[in-house]
């Protein structure tokens, strides 16, 4: 919760930058159903455009609140995959990286700009810790192979929505 509302004040403090409006325009472009020029960061321009339906904004400033929303509520979210991967250390290790990602000032100001770098934190320490999890599956526990195919298989999905 503090990592959220962290990110959550302050949300007005910027406007975007000009790459950024092209995420409102193509989000709102997919609202209306034309096709965007823009299609960098499939993943944000469809998540906005959701929350546009949803939200429903009339003004300039209303539309760039509702587009900070996914950035924000993804990079808050990406506490739990920190805070798993430094258990993977120690339980106090575990607390400590949960601690500095709600703190981190990098984490709390990219998290207010309306890119694909909010989501990145989240999907990338979720796919490093499925990647741990898969590794001791297949090399120490000899689990049914297909099953850690399987395993792989959604890391790699994850992967690919991220990245393209």
């Amino acid at each position: 919760m503090l990592g959220l509302a962290w990110r959550w004040y302050g949300i007005y403090n910027n406007d975007p930058t000009f790459d950024e409006n092209f995420h409102l325009y193509a989000a709102k472009d997919l609202q209306r159903g034309v096709p965007s020029d823009y299609t960098r960061a499939w993943l944000v321009n469809h998540s906005i455009s959701w929350l546009y339906v949803y939200f429903n904004p009339q003004t300039y400033h209303e539309h760039v609140y509702v587009a900070k929303i996914p950035g924000i509520i993804l990079s808050s979210l990406a506490i739990f995959p920190v805070y798993f991967l430094g258990r993977l250390l120690s339980p106090a290790a575990g607390l400590m990286a949960a601690f500095l990602w709600v703190v981190s000032p990098w984490g709390v100001g990219t998290s207010r700009v309306i890119r694909e770098y909010a989501f990145y934190p989240v999907f990338i320490t979720l796919e490093i810790y499925l990647t741990y999890i898969l590794m001791q599956v297949a090399f120490f526990e000899k689990e049914n192979i297909a099953v850690g195919y399987y395993r792989y298989y959604f890391v790699f999905i994850v992967f690919i929505l991220v990245y393209f």
